[in-house]
């Protein structure tokens, strides 16, 4: 750490008051916000005096800020076992995600990935298994119609809600949109925290109870549509 580094976190922990905890958290963009929302809430009852702020990143971004201290977590989506510093959370399946007025949605029923073929599609490139769903399906011979193209969900999830293609996405996106499992894609992302070694036990203990806690209140949107 450079001495500016040191003096600018002395002077932030002299501003904040002796009873305060500090919290910074990177965000990957395709983590549910109203997860992480209630999740903070809970770890604010937790830990009296709790000062947080939050970043979004991408992945390699927010591995290099826990590695190197700018974060004291980060919760993203990562293929790896349980350790000190990575803690998953919740296994998310990758879903066919459509506006309520599609047959699809009316249906109520497991779909096989062979309906995408030719059929207009929302492209989410920056999702955690983008590629892994690209591959799987031109190996089968199924190709959907791009009709969108995009590295933001609010644009993806507005496209699919105008009936411009379905996408597909984790159980947790597009809460307002039809989800519908896919039985044969077998696809999913596990989302968790990533810990700094920095960052003290005791807060850590405290925010993966609430990460669990507010996972258990709120299950994932394609449950029961």
């Amino acid at each position: 750490m450079t001495i500016l580094r040191a003096c600018d976190l002395v002077r932030h922990e002299a501003a904040a008051g002796p009873n305060s905890v500090r919290l910074r958290l990177g965000l990957l963009p395709t983590i549910a916000l109203s997860w992480v929302l209630d999740a903070l809430r809970r770890c604010a009852e937790r830990l009296p005096g709790l000062e947080l702020s939050l970043r979004d990143g991408d992945l390699p971004t927010l591995l290099g800020w826990v590695g190197r201290g700018r974060v004291e977590a980060a919760l993203l989506s990562l293929d790896q076992a349980p350790s000190r510093h990575w803690v998953p959370i919740r296994e998310e399946p990758i879903e066919l995600v459509c506006a309520p007025g599609d047959p699809l949605a009316a249906s109520g029923d497991r779909v096989r990935v062979a309906l995408l073929d030719r059929r207009p599609f929302i492209l989410r490139g920056h999702c955690e298994r983008a590629r892994d769903a690209e591959t799987l399906l031109a190996a089968r011979g199924i190709w959907p119609r791009i009709t969108l193209r995009t590295d933001q969900d609010a644009r993806a999830f507005d496209a699919v809600r105008a009936g411009l293609g379905v996408t597909l996405a984790p159980a947790s996106l597009g809460r307002d949109l039809a989800h519908r499992p896919v039985e044969d894609l077998g696809l999913a992302r596990t989302v968790g925290v990533a810990l700094s070694p920095t960052l003290d036990p005791a807060i850590a203990a405290r925010m993966i109870e609430s990460l669990r806690d507010a996972d258990a209140a709120s299950p994932p949107a394609g449950a029961g549509q």
